[in-house]
């Protein structure tokens, strides 16, 4: 998670010319939904504790790559809630 979370970081920290291609490849890059997930909470985390500018960047690609991978992930292996 620790790469994807630079390679999410380095995307927010520059000017993005497309959202949609960055938040696409973080959906790949994360690979699955909880991984993702994951990934996100720690960003959140960082948001709650003070984070900048990239941190909400980070997870405004992060959220959409969810929304994006939705389509991408296998859901083969997935648990229905109780």
């Amino acid at each position: 998670m620790a790469a994807l979370l630079d390679r999410a970081h380095k995307m927010a920290g520059s000017q993005l010319d497309g959202v949609e291609q960055a938040a696409k490849e973080l959906a790949v890059l994360c690979g699955d939904s909880s991984t993702a997930s994951a990934a996100r909470r720690v960003v959140l985390g960082r948001l709650e504790a003070g984070g900048d500018r990239v941190d909400r960047q980070v997870a405004s690609l992060l959220r959409r790559a969810i929304e994006l991978g939705a389509g991408l992930w296998a859901w083969d292996n997935t648990k229905p809630l109780p």
